[in-house]
């Protein structure tokens, strides 16, 4: 079936939405799980599927202020 050019847009908007979002969200958890303490930046990347380098930069930003 043949879709329109709207139509894949769209589609393509919903997309990247959804990915943006869940990397937000999952800059959150990293977040929450670095104020606990209860877990290592290794333990966190492995639960977010963020890389060790975005970890750091989240950590560093909490030591900060």
């Amino acid at each position: 079936m043949l879709q329109s050019i709207k139509e894949v847009g769209i589609e393509k908007g919903i997309e990247i939405g959804l990915e943006k979002g869940r990397i937000l969200t999952q800059r959150k958890i990293a977040k929450s799980l670095l104020q606990t303490r209860k877990f290592t930046q290794k333990e966190i990347v492995a639960i977010t599927g963020l890389k060790p380098a975005e970890i750091r930069k989240i950590a560093k930003a909490l030591r900060s202020g």
